[in-house]
């Protein structure tokens, strides 16, 4: 299933790299970063190789392996010369050799003193025991059981060689990746510094991943503005600075194209995935809700063309785009309403194009766009996920000024009756997405003078 469904999705950008070369320029790599921006590949590569001689000379205290969307914000600012080594995690790890007798032992053991109780009915334990067996068997990673001893000593002389004090990341983007987290940490008590990675990370009910992976697990916890995190500790200090990225992306959506724009909305619909990495019900829609959550777009779809609105949907990633384009074919819809995403992000040329951008999760594009003064507006259906408590008030808020809707009616209704092409926007309006920026997503201008104030203050 997997080399069926999943592996040709993942190398189609590699196979057409072969053929075009300039296809580079929109790969996966560049993918919602400031590359935009920072696009000269021959002068990046220069600059990370001062990078790297500053490295050498210069010790620093700080270290990471993950910084997702603030990689090339932190560069511009010499903030790898300057604070932060960069470390490539995965020379630092080493699978061991498969064994057999000590799987076995341990979790035939786990297995038998879990207490599993699943509708009280003993052939289905038996059976969901004898299956979670089998996935431990076989799936658990080596570095964690037989090279656990080995990598532990690793990674204290490569601590004790280059001193580090702190650890800042982003998310856990693989298994090899939490073990090196959770080694450093808890066996060679680095402080970890943490953020909210996306727009939904804080406000968003259910986002499974954040609550266990991230908030649990830090010392360090910045914040975009938001104060109250679902699992973050209370002893865990908050410190508020500005986002780098979305600060930087502002500047970048700043020309402005006075030409005809003939899309009168560009939609992007949430990642859409076949089978998720973990439960979540917020990050990703799942299996259990793709009949609902299809049928909404076809709403949008059929709402577009009943009133004339021109509309082209861009999926967030190749993968998805295969997956709505067969959904798509088999409702018979044109697919020519389809981008074939290669980049997740807005883009310039389509920014140029469009009147106005619908996304169905208030997730990081929606803030992109918000902090942008890109006109943007949110379907965002309660059945699929939940904000929580502490929120309500301010989608409560988007929602009166019509920038939050719950179905696709109500939002193509007040699309037309305003024509899309009304300039005066009500001050109520304007005062309520900045207080909603203020609140979720600060940005700044001057960004990096807070984050070096920030990274001088750890002592």
């Amino acid at each position: 299933f997997i080399i069926e469904n999943y592996y040709p999705s993942r190398t189609f950008l590699f196979k057409n790299q072969r053929k075009n070369k300039n296809i580079n320029k929109l790969s996966n790599n560049n993918i919602n970063t400031m590359h935009h921006v920072f696009s000269n590949r021959v002068f990046s590569k220069f600059f990370k190789l001062i990078e790297i001689c500053f490295s050498l000379l210069v010790k620093k205290k700080i270290c990471s392996f993950n910084l997702a969307h603030f990689n090339e914000s932190f560069s511009r600012r010499l903030f790898f010369i300057k604070f932060i080594k960069f470390v490539n995690y995965k020379n630092l790890i080493k699978d061991s050799h498969f064994n057999q007798k000590i799987r076995k032992d341990l979790f035939s053991n786990l297995i038998e003193n879990y207490k599993m109780k699943i509708k009280n009915n003993s052939s289905h334990e038996n059976k969901v025991k004898f299956l979670t067996l089998n996935l431990l068997f076989k799936f658990f990673p080596t570095c964690f059981l037989e090279g656990l001893s080995e990598n532990c000593y690793k990674y204290s002389i490569f601590l004790k060689n280059n001193k580090y004090k702190y650890l800042i990341l982003d998310g856990d983007s693989s298994s090899h990746e939490t073990y090196l987290y959770s080694i450093l940490r808890h066996v060679n008590k680095l402080k970890v510094i943490r953020f909210n990675h996306g727009g939904g990370a804080g406000y968003i009910k259910d986002n499974r991943y954040s609550m266990e992976m991230v908030y649990k697990r830090c010392d360090i916890f910045i914040s975009w503005g938001l104060n109250k995190f679902p699992t973050l500790p209370k002893n865990i200090p908050i410190h508020y600075l500005p986002n780098p990225w979305l600060s930087e992306k502002k500047f970048y959506y700043a020309k402005k194209n006075n030409k005809a724009k003939p899309i009168d909305i560009l939609y992007f619909p949430q990642k859409i995935k076949s089978i998720s990495g973990m439960l979540e019900g917020a990050s990703t829609f799942t299996t259990d809700i793709h009949k609902e959550y299809f049928n909404q777009i076809l709403d949008i779809i059929n709402l577009a063309k009943k009133n004339s609105l021109f509309l082209k949907i861009k999926p967030y990633s190749y993968e998805c785009y295969k997956i709505l384009k067969n959904y798509l074919y088999q409702n018979n819809i044109e697919i020519n309403c389809l981008y074939n995403a290669k980049t997740k992000s807005l883009t310039q040329k389509q920014f140029n194009e469009s009147k106005c951008v619908l996304f169905d999760y208030p997730g990081t594009g929606f803030l992109e766009c918000l902090t942008s003064n890109i006109p943007v507006y949110v379907i965002w259906n309660k059945k699929f996920c939940n904000v929580y408590g502490n929120y309500k008030v301010l989608f409560k808020k988007l929602n009166d000024v019509k920038i939050s809707f719950d179905n696709p009616k109500k939002l193509i209704n007040f699309i037309i009756d305003n024509k899309l092409e009304k300039k005066t926007i009500p001050k109520k309006r304007n005062l309520i997405i900045n207080s909603f920026i203020n609140h979720t997503c600060r940005i700044d201008r001057n960004w990096y003078i807070h984050w070096s104030k920030f990274f001088n203050s750890l002592s």
